[in-house]
């Protein structure tokens, strides 16, 4: 045990990393609520809660709001923007743009 570990074990703090559940014995680490969208990785960093709009889904991956088709993979529900959307641990979405514009402006 090094200096900084018999410091942290006297005073009953946790060592960061240390897998030490702050009573001495080993638990396990909860990881950071995640999901994905189109196929790339979301957590708590980017904004990901527990419970999200759909326009906050969108505005995870840039798709304006007014042209996102919100599908939840597990069960293919659609969501609105407007929707309240319950975020499940590595829940699947995919967000396109329903309405694509494009043409010849010559």
């Amino acid at each position: 045990m090094n200096t900084e570990q018999a410091k942290n074990s006297e005073s009953g703090q946790q060592n960061p990393g240390s897998g030490n559940n702050g009573n001495g014995n080993a638990g396990p680490v909860k990881d950071k609520l995640h999901i994905f969208i189109n196929k790339i990785k979301f957590d708590e960093n980017q904004g990901v809660k527990s419970s999200m709009l759909g326009g906050e889904l969108a505005d995870l991956v840039s798709v304006p709001r007014e042209n996102a088709k919100i599908t939840r993979k597990r069960d293919n529900k659609q969501f609105s923007i407007q929707d309240t959307v319950d975020i499940k641990m590595a829940d699947h979405f995919e967000i396109i743009r329903n309405v694509v514009e494009a043409g010849y402006g010559g």
